[in-house]
């Protein structure tokens, strides 16, 4: 153990936990030189929520339940290189997720979740979709270094993923059988039916 983090570790090509037992090995007089590997399989925890988005990259108080987030990992010292989809869970019922991270590797967690786009905000959404999408393409090209150092810190919480998806909502707000128009007009938009989290949209 070093710091708060308990470390495990796998030995005999990564098959047997020898956390607690360690490893034994005989030697010979053909053995010297011969490596022993020992890894530390020590895994972090990468947490965030998915939610629906506003148009202008705010965050809103509709959750995504059930979205699938998976975390893959990259190759140490290759930027955009392979990828490895390690473990995949699903977001829980406030649009939270949680994912273990193995100490020492490079990943990024990504969602899927109805053939939408999402994208990385961390702690502090853009209302510039540009600067929201450059966000998440440095996070996909580059990774997350995963250390002890980090976790103690808190790095690995409050990776949160915006639904980017919109469509038109037509309203059309007139009068009497001839369609007069009334004056500007204010409609009110809710999302997932919460009454707290609403925009006010006024047109003519």
């Amino acid at each position: 153990m070093t710091g708060d983090v308990s470390h495990s570790f796998l030995c005999d090509g990564e098959r047997v936990d020898c956390t607690e037992s360690g490893i034994t090995t005989y030697l010979s007089h053909l053995d010297f030189g011969v490596p022993v590997h020992i890894v530390d399989a020590t895994s972090l925890k990468i947490s965030g929520s998915v939610s629906v988005g506003w148009p202008n990259y705010e965050y809103s108080s509709c959750l995504i339940q059930q979205a699938e987030v998976c975390m893959l990992r990259k190759q140490i010292g290759v930027i955009n290189g392979a990828e490895t989809k390690d473990i995949c869970v699903q977001t829980d019922l406030n649009g939270r997720y949680e994912l273990p991270a193995t100490i020492g590797t490079i990943v990024y967690p990504k969602v899927y979740h109805a053939n939408h786009d999402f994208v990385y905000v961390d702690f502090s959404p853009s209302s510039d979709p540009v600067v929201n999408f450059d966000r998440t393409r440095r996070m996909e090209a580059n990774g997350i270094l995963i250390t002890e150092e980090g976790s103690l810190s808190g790095l690995y919480r409050n990776h949160d993923f915006l639904d980017t998806n919109t469509t038109n909502l037509i309203v059309e707000v007139a009068g009497g059988p001839c369609n007069i128009p009334l004056g500007t007009s204010t409609v009110r938009v809710t999302l997932c039916g919460n009454p707290d989290g609403f925009k006010d949209f006024s047109f003519q």
